[in-house]
Formats: C-alpha cells, sequence, structure tokens
C-alpha cells in the first residue's frame, strides 16, 4: 500500500510539473520606446525621454502568463540641467491574454525595483515600483517573429528626493507612462 502511495505520489508530482510545459509558451522580446515623467512634481519636472529593454515571458493555458523585464530609461532629465540620468528597471508582471487567430490583446500589473542615480540635487530613489498596463502580441509573422506593443504606467513611491530638504520633507512619488515597441519570439 505505501509503495502504491510513492507511485502515486511520484507519478502526480510528474503529472504537475509536466503537463503546463506541454500547454506554455515561452516568449522574449527586445523593445525601443519613449517614456514622459509627467509633470505633476512639484521639486522638478523632468523632459520625456527614449526607454530600451527587454522581457522574457512564459504564457500557461493560452490566457495566464507571467514575465521578467528589464528597463533603460536614458536621458532623464530636470529641466534645470542639474539632474541627467538613465534609470534602471526590473519588474516581474502578471498577464491575463485574449488570443485570437495570432494577435493577443494583454493587459498586466507587476512590481519591481528602480535604480537611479545618486549624487546631484536630485536623485531618483532606489526603490519599489509598481506598474499596470497593457497591449498586443502580434504572433509569428514569420515563423516565430512577432511583434509587440505596449503601454505602461510606473508608480514609484517616495521615488524622488531632493537632497537638500530635510528628510521628512523631501520624497515625493514619481510616475512614468511609457510607450514601446519591438520584436516577439515565441517558442
Amino acid at each position: 500500500m505505501i509503495k502504491d502511495m510513492k507511485h502515486l505520489a511520484l507519478l502526480s508530482a510528474l503529472f504537475v510539473a509536466l503537463i503546463p510545459a506541454a500547454f506554455a509558451q515561452t516568449e522574449i522580446e527586445g523593445f525601443l520606446g519613449v517614456y514622459d515623467p509627467g509633470t505633476d512634481l512639484s521639486q522638478a519636472d523632468f523632459d520625456s525621454g527614449t526607454a530600451f529593454g527587454f522581457r522574457a515571458g512564459q504564457s500557461f493555458m493560452s490566457v495566464l502568463g507571467t514575465e521578467f523585464g528589464y528597463t533603460a530609461a536614458t536621458g532623464l532629465k530636470d529641466q534645470l540641467g542639474t539632474f541627467d540620468d538613465t534609470i534602471h528597471m526590473l519588474n516581474g508582471n502578471f498577464l491575463v491574454q485574449l488570443p485570437l487567430a495570432g494577435l493577443v490583446p494583454f493587459g498586466t500589473i507587476g512590481f519591481g525595483g528602480i535604480v537611479g542615480q545618486r549624487d546631484t540635487t536630485f536623485r531618483v530613489r532606489s526603490a519599489w515600483t509598481w506598474n499596470a498596463g497593457g497591449g498586443l502580441k502580434v504572433r509569428n509573422i514569420a515563423g516565430p517573429v512577432g511583434l509587440r506593443f505596449d503601454v505602461r504606467y510606473y508608480n514609484i513611491p517616495d521615488g524622488i528626493e531632493l537632497l537638500a530638504l530635510p528628510p521628512d520633507l523631501n520624497k515625493e512619488n514619481f510616475n512614468i507612462l511609457e510607450l514601446s515597441g519591438g520584436l516577439l519570439l515565441t517558442f
């Protein structure tokens, strides 16, 4: 009886581990885009700039997925010229997708971290972020190659810090809107 239970447990573990992989798709994307930090900050206004990065993900049962991504937002500058930096964001996201004959609209939400410049009047604090967005995947245009378009809203709580003020008065939420597109590999 115990031997049968061990076999059943082993078989169940293999089933749980291997069956989802049979229904999964792996995706890798390299992207370029633009970002807009908005004008809601009281301490500084930042200019818009360019962003690039990559995302790697896994889709399960066609409608659910996860992905991890890296984004570099280059040339983030304040209008006074006291800040000029590239910020780096790492994120893990959950996706809900609706596959329709090669077109896959999706929504996403996730969390991550940001690292920015630290030695000027302003700094982007190394902090946690959350993001939400959506987009469209156009899969398999030429073999495994497709396109992907994204709109993402990033919120960095207390992400901007003015170094001259007392610590309890100097932090402000920082938001970024990103529009991007890139090549998508699906396999």
